[in-house]
């Protein structure tokens, strides 16, 4: 493979299901080293099939790439089983609503990860959400980000250690904010915060952080 060789190619491929339900047809795109492409269209056009199709995951619903190729790192891979691809490092990370929007990808997975063994995580979509599942039930530790919309996490901090004062009981909340700017730490832990991760976070930070606060 050349230097200007694309690390994958889809070539005019064509998906049917059921042997008889044309999904796709004709489509083609190129990924680069270090680029990052994204797919765009309506509901129905095709992005998670092509995706599906590209990782082999097309034929637990009856699913084929009938036409074209798919080549990665210049061998042709569309006949390959999806175990022996994410040995090669192609995967589908499906859609998930339980993320941090205000986090990348890799943070949400890296939170994940590290968070797997624990007995019960939940998400709350913005501060309003924070506050009113706190109302409902407790947890060891919140991770707040400090801008989230409708309410933003130093809102929410001061409704939770507002209720808290008239319970004597206190919730760890961890910070996560973009600023990365003198005097964020110090607002945060103003704010009523106990402690501060600034984005992107590294997995070896938010251990360390946890570990503190647990």
């Amino acid at each position: 493979m050349s230097a200007t060789s694309p690390i994958l190619s889809i070539s005019n491929i064509e998906v049917i299901y059921d042997h008889v339900i044309l999904v796709l047809r004709g489509v083609s795109l190129e990924v680069q080293e270090g680029q990052i492409v994204a797919l765009l269209g309506a509901n129905g056009a095709g992005k998670t099939t092509t995706l599906k199709a590209i990782s082999n995951l097309l034929r637990a619903e009856r699913g084929d790439v009938t036409k074209g190729q798919i080549v990665y790192r210049g061998a042709r891979i569309d006949q390959l089983n999806p175990a022996e691809l994410v040995k090669r490092g192609i995967c589908q990370v499906m859609e998930g609503r339980h993320c941090f929007q205000h986090l990348t990808v890799e943070e949400n997975l890296l939170t994940g990860a590290y968070t797997r063994g624990a007995s019960r995580a939940d998400i709350a979509n913005d501060g309003v959400e924070a506050v009113a599942a706190l109302e409902r039930q407790s947890y060891d530790l919140l991770l707040m980000d400090c801008e989230m919309p409708n309410m933003d996490g130093y809102q929410a901090t001061a409704a939770i250690r507002l209720r808290e004062a008239d319970t004597g009981m206190r919730t760890r909340i961890i910070a996560m904010t973009a600023n990365a700017m003198s005097g964020d730490r110090e607002r945060c832990l103003a704010a009523g915060m106990d402690d501060y991760l600034a984005k992107p976070i590294q997995l070896e930070t938010l251990q360390a952080t946890l570990e503190r606060c647990l």
